[in-house]
């Protein structure tokens, strides 16, 4: 058996690779070609647009959707309440709701466009939205409850609701999850 040698002077019967020159020309790319690529894929791995619903006679009900069109996302949120707190679709008059109901377009949000989870604190901020304890579920906790100390965004995929990212904890059982950690 006849033994190659590369120009490194390893022989074949060694079990590391030759060397072999790389032409880096080829991989450098601007960073105007970088957001570029990045935005082609955004796109192509977006779910849609963000919209928030909100419901007749319901105004502290919100529901953002990542869809391709308000009617969808109207579905979604429909579909969303009644199987999760509706025992009884038709006895509630979701269906009346559904047809009342609004969405709204909200372009600020559509960079979360491909894991669909917004993080809580834009929403506090963004939308003045308040959410309640994720344990205990007491009190409605707004941004400058955040800011005061009076309750704690923890993160990791929120509990409340499929479009959250993070947990809310007032701030007792935000103590009762340090010491368990």
């Amino acid at each position: 058996m006849q033994r190659r040698t590369y120009k490194t002077g390893r022989t074949s019967g060694s079990f590391k690779t030759p060397f072999t020159s790389i032409d880096l020309s080829d991989l450098s790319e601007t960073t105007e070609d970088r957001k570029n690529r990045e935005e082609m894929l955004r796109k192509k791995l977006s779910k849609g647009n963000c919209y928030k619903v909100t419901f007749k006679d319901q105004e502290n009900l919100v529901f953002i959707s990542f869809q391709k069109t308000p009617e969808k996302a109207r579905s979604e949120a429909c579909l969303y309440f009644r199987d999760n707190f509706y025992p009884s679709f038709m006895d509630t008059g979701m269906e009346e709701e559904y047809m009342v109901s609004t969405a709204h377009r909200l372009q600020a949000f559509d960079k979360y466009s491909i894991e669909c989870k917004v993080p809580i604190p834009d929403l506090m901020k963004e939308l003045k939205a308040t959410f309640p304890c994720s344990v205990c579920g007491k009190d409605n906790f707004n941004l400058q409850d955040v800011e005061i100390g009076r309750c704690f965004i923890v993160e990791g995929e929120g509990d409340l609701n499929p479009f959250t990212k993070g947990y809310v904890l007032c701030y007792d059982c935000y103590k009762k999850y340090i010491v368990q950690k």
